[in-house]
């Protein structure tokens, strides 16, 4: 058996806050029911329940039909520095070894689909105790070579160059990957074999940029655009009696960073709402007034939301959760204010029906509807317990008939942070059990439902390789937010979601990208996908992915 004491150490966890991110789509769909029972594929009605039913952003076509003789891969194995020319007699003909004691593949996690532009796949697994040398074989269809690597790194990273032939073209399957380990030491020992892990590349691109939160090193803001292997950094506070950025949103044209902002670097409690530029400058937009500014500093005030139906001169709004008269309420606000009058400047949503609290309120893109997390109490900012998803209307500002979305009110879970896809037809959200609080809770689970109401679809993103040896729940995955739009490619449509999760380096949340596909009325979820241009040592927390204009070097 492997050691586990080979993963990475366990460090204290601090979980973070955030807004839905948003942008503008256009056209009509239906709303229905899905049927499925809970696990992947779901079901969701063929028209969704939102807006834009038709269009979306369209895959390039990829180099037509699959080849069936490619020489990408090259014919010899690539040697490694520090690995004898001898290695790969050491392991015998392909495939040969014993899966006992077999290296843990952790990435790419099997069934794992990826966005054809995005990072370049890295192969990463925990060996045997004793194990110094690696033999790493991917195969891939239409490919004349297997790509073969030798190796004495627990991690490998496929060329950029390789990457970028292998993904423009058309696969007709997965990649196959496996690895076999030796101990050199012990020569008499036998070959080891992990168990093969698969890669679908898919037809589609994933579009837009990612910021995240970050509380390592101080709290700041930090992001990427998708195919970057680095990050940028994009707010942090100009010094440390400003505390704390967090709950954050991206304005629909990209241009912006609307987030909760606190004194108190400790906690980030009590917030209130600011804008700056998200190019790295820290600019407040020209159109924002002074009498928004006054209204946007109000505390305790979280979670700032944005839609692009509500994004033009003279019609820019901001939703937040603000606390007034000791209860939670959704608070819109006119970001080109000359007034601070309630009715003019900002008011209180109605929601008629509803007379719990409110946390994190959701924008739809078309900005005819708003979701929320409908909780009886909400305490330190925005956890809650015994939430259930509910929508009202927008109405222009006056709200109206708050009603439970169905499939995501289930009054036996705790239902949260709702984040709708770009096209407003599916609903994103995290839960755990109902009395269990939302905050570093090892039980949070991601779901997909339509937006309109139906069953459920639990991600299979939720679960983690199984050779790690911990499963979900238990490692807490949370806070999921979708793709800043989605890919139509013949009868498929192509969703990404990012998330937070602790599997990976025991407490220390890190991100992920999972694939979510609907074709009809089936939806399909994928494993998930590790983003390794994230600083691993870092608490990464509450992304949002949306346009965002930021400037990588």
């Amino acid at each position: 058996m492997f050691d586990r004491r080979a993963l990475l150490p366990m460090v204290t966890f601090l979980m973070g806050c955030q807004a839905a991110s948003v942008r503008s789509n256009s056209g009509t769909a239906g709303n229905g029911n899905g049927n499925d029972g809970g696990g992947n594929p779901g079901a969701v009605d063929a028209g969704g329940a939102g807006h834009s039913g038709a269009g979306g952003a369209s895959a390039p076509p990829g180099g037509g039909t699959p080849c069936t003789s490619c020489t990408d891969f090259p014919k010899d194995p690539v040697i490694e520095p520090g690995v004898t020319a001898g290695a790969p007699a050491q392991f015998g003909p392909a495939g040969a070894g014993s899966p006992t004691n077999g290296p843990c593949l952790l990435e790419p996690q099997s069934g794992a689909l990826y966005p054809r532009n995005w990072l370049r796949p890295r192969v990463r697994f925990v060996p045997s105790v004793g194990h110094d040398l690696f033999e790493i074989r991917i195969t891939a269809p239409g490919q004349v070579n297997d790509l073969v690597v030798y190796t004495r790194n627990t991690s490998w990273t496929m060329p950029k160059a390789l990457w970028s032939a292998v993904a423009a073209r058309p696969l007709s399957g997965p990649l196959l990957v496996t690895v076999r380990s030796l101990a050199t030491t012990m020569p008499a020992a036998p070959v080891a074999v992990s168990a093969a892990s698969s890669l679908t590349v898919a037809p589609a691109n994933a579009l837009g940029s990612i910021v995240y939160w970050t509380t390592s090193g101080g709290s700041a803001l930090k992001g990427f655009r998708a195919g970057d292997e680095t990050v940028v950094e994009v707010l942090r506070p100009a010094a440390a009696a400003t505390g704390c950025v967090g709950c954050h949103s991206s304005t629909p044209d990209g241009e912006f960073v609307g987030f909760a902002a606190s004194d108190d670097p400790a906690t980030g409690i009590p917030s209130r709402i600011d804008l700056r530029s998200a190019n790295g400058q820290g600019l407040q937009p020209s159109y924002l007034s002074a009498a928004a500014r006054t209204l946007l500093s109000r505390r305790p005030q979280q979670v700032p939301s944005f839609s692009g139906g509500h994004w033009k001169t003279g019609d820019r709004i901001a939703l937040t959760m603000l606390l007034l008269a000791g209860r939670h309420q959704v608070v819109w606000t006119d970001l080109e204010a000359t007034s601070t009058a309630e009715g003019t400047g900002w008011g209180i949503l109605n929601r008629q029906g509803d007379s719990g609290e409110v946390s994190l309120p959701v924008f739809s893109h078309a900005g005819d509807r708003v979701f929320y997390s409908q909780t009886p109490m909400v305490m330190s900012s925005i956890d809650q317990i015994d939430g259930d998803i509910w929508q009202v209307p927008w109405n222009g500002h006056q709200g109206g008939a708050a009603t439970p979305v169905d499939g995501a009110s289930d009054p036996t879970w705790n239902e949260f942070f709702p984040s709708l896809s770009s096209d407003d037809r599916l609903l994103a959200y995290t839960r755990l059990p109902k009395g269990g609080f939302t905050r570093e809770n090892p039980q949070d689970e991601i779901f997909v439902v339509p937006a309109g109401g139906g069953t459920p679809t639990r991600m299979t993103a939720n679960d983690p390789p199984a050779c790690l040896g911990r499963s979900s729940p238990g490692v807490m995955n949370s806070w999921p937010k979708w793709a800043a739009d989605r890919t139509v490619v013949d009868d498929k449509t192509y969703y990404w979601i990012v998330f937070s999760s602790t599997r990976a380096t025991a407490l220390t949340p890190q991100l992920f990208l999972a694939g979510v596909v609907v074709s009809g009325q089936t939806i399909t979820t994928y494993p998930a996908v590790y983003l390794w241009n994230q600083p691993e040592t870092e608490a990464n927390h509450t992304p949002a992915w949306d346009n965002f204009k930021i400037i990588v070097p």
